[in-house]
């Protein structure tokens, strides 16, 4: 009989120390808490859970991500809650646990190679912790420790004086308080704290005074707030509380506000999650950059993903991971030391402790944006394609804009939409006509230009190909120019602190001249009489009605002089009589006058005619102005007085040119002279 249980001693402890894989943790007793630390200093993580056996169970993390163990320390009584700091400053990790059973704490100081021991000369009686926070709170130096003193009713604290010795515990009244926390929520460099009330479904926000704590602000909670975490998700560099609420199965997002340096919250946010959420974690599950949440639901067996959108704001992942049997805790840690965060669960059901590696979790998890999808349609023919589209600006030519939206992980968000068109149209500000890029936007009152919203406040959904405007390139070109256009379906996701993200597609089209039948004719008159000179213009815009045309318009005046050059006399060999013929011309544009000569003169010295010259020929004349062709009937061109005029013959140019950027251009012009 005594070999038998020797045997089966050996065999227990044989078992105790094995080597398990990643997956699970088996230490076939009840267990109720967990922490993770580096209890024997070899830079791996390791895993201490607590037995109502009255034991302290450690497992040590291995290089390859497996956990050796667990070591048994005896800890008495029924320890279900505990938390780790170096409480005898010896460089390593000790344990404070929490007995509500007998309403007592006790310390565990690391004796090495993940081994505890009890330190029976410190023991604190009469108190019923559900959770523990360990800070300096009154920033002496010296640890503190904060507890939910459940079953009293209070957030106790126990300041620190030496090593292992305490004042208090010093008590804060809050009805049957599930969890604390602690951070400087109102940015004045000192800790405060927050907790959370099963008794009176509450979370209570305690600043820190030179007197001590005073409760500042209260908010309702849901149904049973048993758990919380702490992040600034919308990056405003104030703190947001999440509150798991058990019997309401959903979790509260309270974003934190500051007003005069005071804290408190907005409205929360909520999120329905599984059956009886009892813990939540928080870290960056999907290697987005973004910090999730992980909660774990005693009811269903699962961990939930509340997935950052990067807005400030969560939506819920359809991935899942299976846990064991009620998952009462769940803890975010990096075992293998890869930079990525794994997830553990403790199982109190059957007694395990899940553990799920960053691999495992990230290529379940992606937060997926909206994805908006623009089409566009030429003159009703077909269906709506991508483009690129040529349409021409008849009168009946008209592009129509459709466009769908696929929600994906952004259900139930809010965005503006915004529709617009990258214009590419001719550019006269310079000296040559160049494109010119402008953006403008399509709103319920007509095109205007720069960015404006087509719809604000979008509930974003699922929407299925639909028009969403049409228009007539002819219009287009009056209003903005033929060219090239992009049209563009923006999304403007909104979330907390003025955070967005931007969604869009885009479809090309070109709005071109047309076939030119009836081609346009334009005639220009002069009227010289009572000292002025008057120009006036007719057109006929047949075909190119409402295209988009430079306009030109320039007087050109000249006065050509002959004349006769003798050298020497009839009698002398070098007698010649030559004939030249001097040119002085002058122009005038949108710059004014522009002056060019070419004259002869007999240089005495050198015994030659000389030619010399004065000015430039413009090699190019400036636009007048940009105009959408229509007939006109005398238009006036310019009305001058006639000393106006260099000279005395001078010709008005005027017409127009259609450019469609497509390699055709095609011009108009006429002249008069006077």
């Amino acid at each position: 009989m005594i070999k038998k249980y020797l045997f089966m001693l050996s065999f227990l402890c044989l078992a105790f120390f094995y080597s398990t894989s990643a997956a699970d943790l088996a230490p076939g007793l009840p267990i109720s808490y967990a922490t993770v630390g580096d209890y024997n200093m070899d830079g791996w993580l390791d895993i201490a859970l607590t037995s109502e056996y009255g034991l302290i169970l450690v497992y040590l993390g291995q290089s390859d991500g497996s956990f050796s163990g667990p070591i048994k320390s005896y800890c008495s009584g029924r320890p279900n809650v505990m938390d780790q700091a170096d409480f005898n400053r010896d460089g390593r990790l000790d344990l404070v646990v929490g007995d509500t059973f007998y309403g007592k704490i006790r310390f565990m100081l690391n004796a090495g190679e993940g081994k505890f021991e009890i330190n029976n000369q410190k023991t604190i009686w009469g108190v019923s912790p559900r959770n523990f926070i360990i800070f300096d709170f009154n920033a002496d130096g010296k640890l503190d420790i904060a507890f939910a003193d459940y079953y009293y009713n209070a957030i106790s604290f126990l300041y620190g004086k030496d090593a292992m010795e305490f004042d208090g515990p010093i008590s804060y009244p809050v009805p049957s308080p599930s969890a604390i926390a602690a951070a400087d929520f109102d940015n004045d460099g000192l800790t405060d704290g927050v907790a959370t009330s099963e008794g009176s479904n509450a979370l209570y926000f305690f600043k820190q005074t030179e007197e001590g704590l005073e409760k500042k602000a209260q908010i309702q909670t849901g149904s049973r707030p048993v758990n919380m975490a702490l992040a600034d998700f919308n990056h405003d560099n104030i703190l947001d509380v999440v509150v798991v609420n058990k019997n309401s199965n959903n979790i509260s997002l309270y974003r934190g506000k500051l007003e005069d340096s005071d804290y408190s919250w907005q409205s929360p946010t909520i999120y329905s999650v599984g059956q009886s959420p009892s813990y939540a974690s928080i870290a960056d599950f999907n290697s987005d950059s973004y910090l999730d949440i992980a909660i774990a639901c005693e009811g269903s067996n699962t961990v939930y993903f509340l997935l950052s959108t990067g807005l400030g704001n969560f939506t819920l992942s359809d991935e899942t991971l299976a846990t064991g049997s009620r998952p009462i805790q769940i803890l975010a840690a990096d075992f293998d030391n890869n930079g990525k965060s794994d997830l553990l669960t403790l199982n109190r059901g059957d007694q395990t402790v899940s553990i799920f590696k960053d691999e495992d979790i990230s290529t379940k998890l992606s937060f997926n944006l909206p994805e908006v999808d623009i089409k566009i349609r030429k003159n009703g023919e077909g269906d709506p394609v991508d483009g690129p589209l040529s349409v021409p600006t008849n009168a009946t030519d008209k592009i129509e804009i459709f466009g769908s939206l696929e929600a994906n992980d952004c259900h139930g968000l809010e965005a503006d939409v915004y529709l617009l068109l990258n214009a590419i149209t001719p550019d006269l500000s310079g000296t040559e006509a160049v494109a010119e890029a402008k953006t403008y936007s399509i709103t319920l009152d007509g095109i205007t230009e720069g960015e404006a919203p087509f719809v604000e406040d979008l509930n974003i959904t699922n929407i299925p190909e639909v028009p969403l405007w049409s228009f007539s390139t002819q219009d287009l070109a009056k209003e903005i120019g033929t060219g090239s256009y992009s049209i563009i379906g923006k999304l403007v996701i909104k979330g907390a602190s003025g955070i967005v993200y931007y969604v869009s597609d885009a479809a090309e089209f070109g709005i071109t001249g047309r076939i030119i039948s009836n081609p346009p004719i334009v005639t220009v008159k002069a009227n010289v009489g009572g000292g002025r000179v008057k120009a006036f213009a007719d057109v006929e815009a047949n075909d190119v009605v409402a295209l988009m045309a430079f306009t030109y318009l320039w007087i050109d005046c000249s006065r050509t002089d002959t004349f006769d050059v003798n050298i020497g006399n009839e009698t002398d060999p070098k007698w010649a009589e030559l004939e030249e013929t001097s040119v002085f011309t002058k122009w005038y544009s949108t710059t004014g006058w522009h002056s060019y000569h070419k004259y002869y003169y007999y240089d005495e010295v050198e015994g030659k005619i000389v030619e010399e010259e004065e000015g430039t020929e413009p090699d190019y004349i400036p636009p007048f102005s940009v105009w959408a062709v229509t007939d006109l009937t005398d238009y006036p061109l310019f009305n001058f007085p006639s000393s106006y005029f260099p000279y005395d013959d001078c010709t008005v140019h005027a017409g127009f040119i259609i450019e469609d950027w497509g390699g055709m251009d095609y011009s108009v012009f006429d002249d008069e002279s006077f």
